[in-house]
């Protein structure tokens, strides 16, 4: 991804703790795991991993095993990162779920599982 230097300078922002709120918030049949979340965007789990780190949109969890801590991963966030639309992703954390901006994301998470549980994901996506 490329972006200007106006994109550049709004990542920044975004990232800012001081400058939004932490986590976006997930509602259940929302979220996807970090490798599922690396197959959609055809990216490393730990890319993903940094995402959520950096942007807020994913979780952190208590797991079962011996890797004890998870990620739970906000699919209509990861949308919004991966067509780049910050606006959106800044009305996200802030708690909007109803404005036109967030909407059409929030309408994609379902789509997004679909993806994701189908067995022949690979030979769609090469």
């Amino acid at each position: 991804m490329t972006f200007t230097p106006d994109e550049q300078a709004l990542l920044v922002s975004i990232a800012e703790p001081s400058v939004m709120p932490g986590c976006v918030p997930m509602r259940p049949g929302e979220t996807i795991s970090v490798r599922e979340a690396a197959r959609i965007a055809g990216r490393s789990d730990e890319t993903v991993r940094r995402w959520a780190d950096k942007f807020g949109i994913g979780r952190q969890f208590r797991g079962e095993g011996w890797r004890a801590w998870k990620y739970s991963i906000s699919a209509p966030a990861l949308r919004m990162i991966l067509d780049e639309d910050w606006p959106a992703l800044e009305s996200f954390r802030a708690g909007d779920r109803s404005s036109a901006l967030v909407a059409r994301f929030l309408q994609s998470a379902p789509e997004m599982r679909e993806f994701v549980e189908d067995p022949d994901w690979r030979v769609r996506t090469g």
